[in-house]
């Protein structure tokens, strides 16, 4: 007599329901990395123009100003709501703010320009904090223009 190869329908549905617990577990952990992914690249972008800003500036002499425009980070030599220099985009579901950090109580601001001379930033010490829901990550360049970026949480 030959024996039938497959599996029976009960074998099936007890495969079935072990990938859905599994998925019920580790669904939400995948949409947090998504999130803390997301902010980490854009966490590299605004430390990287920073850096940049403050080589430019150095380079040429001249004041160069580092704004959030929309969803755009930007450089420009010209004004702080300029982007010709430079226009990066933001990753659409993290927003961006700045501070300036060098007060007692830090206040909003909605950009800040490095000097040519000293590669200094003015405000003196600008922390950038990206979010994405119950994600953030700040990144602050100090009054001498060395960029650090802080710890996700």
């Amino acid at each position: 007599m030959t024996r039938v190869k497959g599996f029976t329908l009960f074998e099936a549905m007890v495969v079935m329901l072990i990938i859905a617990i599994f998925a019920a577990f580790t669904l939400p952990n995948f949409a947090t990395s998504i999130k803390r992914s997301k902010v980490r690249k854009n966490a590299d972008l605004v430390a990287q123009t920073m850096r940049y800003a403050k080589e430019s500036a150095l380079n040429s002499n001249t004041t160069i100003y580092v704004s959030v425009q929309g969803q755009n980070l930007c450089m420009s030599k010209v004004s702080a709501t300029g982007c010709e220099l430079r226009s990066d985009p933001l990753t659409t579901d993290v927003s961006a703010s700045m501070k300036d950090t060098s007060g007692a109580t830090p206040s909003s601001i909605t950009s800040f320009n490095i000097n040519g001379v000293y590669g200094s930033p003015s405000p003196k010490d600008v922390t950038f904090t990206l979010n994405n829901g119950s994600v953030s990550q700040s990144i602050n360049m100090n009054l001498i223009g060395i960029v650090t970026i802080g710890q996700i949480s």
